[in-house]
């Protein structure tokens, strides 16, 4: 089957910011959108996005060129081609080779989006089942779930606190976890705090007191949880923000008067993984900071997971190269452009026992790409963000649905 039309434009995202929606039509009239999501935040190894912030980073970007560059480079070479997944990757993989859209990252996106779902309806199967080598959705997804995310202007910020469960997502377990956070909105409400929810769907109040969010959150599981030993415990601490390489010290978040040294923070984590029951972390150090992951995947507790997400920007030759100082990998298809080359992050990963988290972006669209990549992958997280914003809520949903 033939593609027959293609179109661009803009549309919003959850943060009303604009962003890119591609369109593509077969001959037979099957047509499927792709949107792209965005981070709050771009590493050092993040594919670009083209775009200029006319008014500060609180207001929309201007999308610059996005629509031109999809009509000059995208359009005559998808319209008039065969619809399948080998011309699919091919397209994906020579555009991020060619270099002509790697400063247009949410075109790419867009488009890798839209070109995945196509086939998969075009098939009549669930995305899912035309992801990586033609695997079975093996119904195998565990919880990462956003219950708590730092205030903008506290020492916080930046910090996300997650509920983890190495239990398959269910109806059950979500709805629990819905209950703990109705919980510790009313916990944070009767000590005085006036409760919002993050941009991720997640509590926040405006504090700099770490152990406090903590200590709210493990008293609101054990509240509503009869199995409260189900849960631990696991952060997003974004550490990359908080390097200084010229000294190698790190601004201490959670200790906003403090700088630590690797074997501070070492020290920390270690407390950590006993006195908060903490299990996962995620990029508990800089993304160049090299010899702390290693170090630290030489001594760290065994049952305390360490995930790379700035450290790989879901890049393929990093994680070939560093994916031994870690237990997983933090998955968000566009860091680097294109659904296929999530899935050669995923594939390498699988073979060399790389525990994956399939992640969402802090501007989000109605896009389940993320829920269908953890579906196609087995014993991975879906970390879509709190349960409290749609955006997030329907990726935790389309698993369910799958059941």
């Amino acid at each position: 089957m033939i593609i027959e039309q293609c179109e661009c434009r803009y549309v919003l995202d959850s943060k009303g910011f604009q962003t890119v929606e591609v369109t593509i039509i077969l001959s037979d009239g099957t047509k499927a959108m792709g949107s792209a999501p965005r981070g709050s935040t771009t590493g050092h190894f993040d594919i670009q996005y083209h775009e200029k912030f006319q008014k500060g980073e609180n207001f929309t970007p201007e999308l610059i060129g996005c629509k031109e560059k999809f009509i000059e480079i995208v359009q005559p070479l998808l319209v008039g081609t065969t619809i399948n997944k080998k011309n699919i990757q091919k397209f994906e993989l020579e555009m991020l080779e060619k270099g002509e859209l790697n400063e247009y990252g949410n075109v790419l996106v867009a488009t890798s989006y839209a070109l995945w779902k196509l086939w998969a309806l075009y098939n009549k199967v669930p995305l899912y089942s035309v992801m990586g080598d033609e695997q079975l959705h093996k119904n195998n997804v565990k919880h990462l779930v956003n219950i708590f995310d730092g205030y903008p202007s506290s020492s916080l910020t930046g910090i996300e606190f997650l509920l983890v469960s190495e239990e398959n997502i269910s109806l059950e377990t979500l709805t629990e976890i819905s209950n703990i956070k109705q919980n510790l909105k009313q916990r944070m409400k009767n000590q005085g705090y006036t409760v919002t929810v993050s941009n991720q769907g997640a509590v926040t109040v405006e504090t700099d007191n770490f152990y406090f969010v903590i200590k709210n959150i493990w008293k609101s599981v054990k509240e509503e949880s009869e199995n409260a030993e189900k849960y631990s415990l696991g952060l997003d601490l974004a550490m990359t923000d908080h390097y200084d390489k010229t000294t190698g010290l790190y601004y201490i978040p959670w200790d906003p008067q403090k700088e630590g040294s690797y074997d501070f923070l070492e020290s920390t984590y270690k407390n950590w993984e006993k006195e908060i029951n903490l299990t996962y972390i995620e990029d508990a150090f800089s993304d160049n900071d090299y010899n702390s992951w290693k170090r630290f995947r030489e001594s760290k507790p065994e049952r305390l997971m360490v995930f790379g997400d700035d450290f790989f920007a879901t890049n393929i030759d990093r994680l070939i190269k560093y994916g031994k100082y870690v237990d997983g990998i933090v998955v968000k298809p566009n860091q680097v452009g294109s659904i296929s080359s999530a899935l050669l992050v995923v594939k390498f990963a699988e073979e060399n026992g790389i525990r994956i988290a399939f992640s969402q972006r802090t501007s989000e669209t109605s896009d389940l790409v993320i829920a269908h990549l953890a579906m196609a992958s087995d014993g991975s997280f879906l970390k879509a963000g709190g349960l409290d914003r749609l955006d997030r809520i329907e990726k935790y949903n389309e698993v369910l649905r799958s059941e």
